[in-house]
């Protein structure tokens, strides 16, 4: 992604409705951390440790499944991750669907839709 598209997708998900207002939680984790779409819809809250900065991804909970992943906390996705702690106290998961009260399984109609109005072509539409 580019730092044109990654401004274009920003933007979309800023002026659209409150359904789309997940990804942009979602895309700030993916591009501050690196970590799999998988990976960042099923984080845990126990997986983070905001003192130490760190995020811990259990190799149980990766593709590859080798050894625990650690992924350091930067200085943009500290306040997101803190916040997603404080909004999402009844859910043992960090991003929680909002219809559902449980982690997302897929986010892809909606990327798909942000895409879209980002008008941005089909070669990112799978997140």
């Amino acid at each position: 992604m580019t730092l044109d598209e990654t401004e274009r997708i920003l933007r979309a998900i800023d002026e659209a409705d409150a359904r789309y207002k997940h990804l942009k939680d979602i895309v700030i984790i993916g591009l501050n951390t690196a970590m799999r779409s998988g990976e960042i819809m099923g984080m845990k809250k126990s997986w983070v440790d905001l003192k130490s900065g760190v995020i811990v991804v259990p190799k149980g909970a990766q593709k590859r499944k080798k050894k625990d992943k650690r992924v350091p906390i930067n200085s943009v996705l500290h306040p997101v991750i803190s916040r997603l702690m404080r909004d999402n106290k009844g859910s043992e998961y960090l991003i929680v669907n909002p219809r559902t009260g449980t982690r997302f399984t897929t986010i892809q109609n909606g990327w798909d839709g942000i895409l879209k109005k980002a008008g941005i072509l089909a070669r990112l539409s799978h997140f």
